[in-house]
């Protein structure tokens, strides 16, 4: 899918928002779980992609995904 440097620059950001200078360390843990909250879809979404684009081409019971099943409208994000 080639979206791991992209990943981890939209992580990096996100972190830097959810943590910003001053954040205490004690807050840090608390915090997390709202990585998972907001970036976990979009990571779940990439790693199914990849191990669907991974698949046999000619295998019918793995698909790989089309533009039209990748396109979600209420994600900032879009697969073309």
């Amino acid at each position: 899918m080639g979206q791991g440097g992209t990943m981890a620059i939209e992580d990096a950001v996100f972190l830097a928002a959810l943590m910003p200078l001053g954040t205490q360390p004690g807050e840090i843990v608390s915090r997390l779980p709202l990585l998972q909250k907001y970036r976990g879809e979009r990571i779940n979404r990439i790693q199914d992609y990849s191990r669907r684009n991974g698949k046999d081409l000619s295998d019918p019971h793995n698909p790989r995904p089309t533009t039209i099943q990748c396109k979600n409208p209420g994600s900032l994000w879009h697969m073309q």
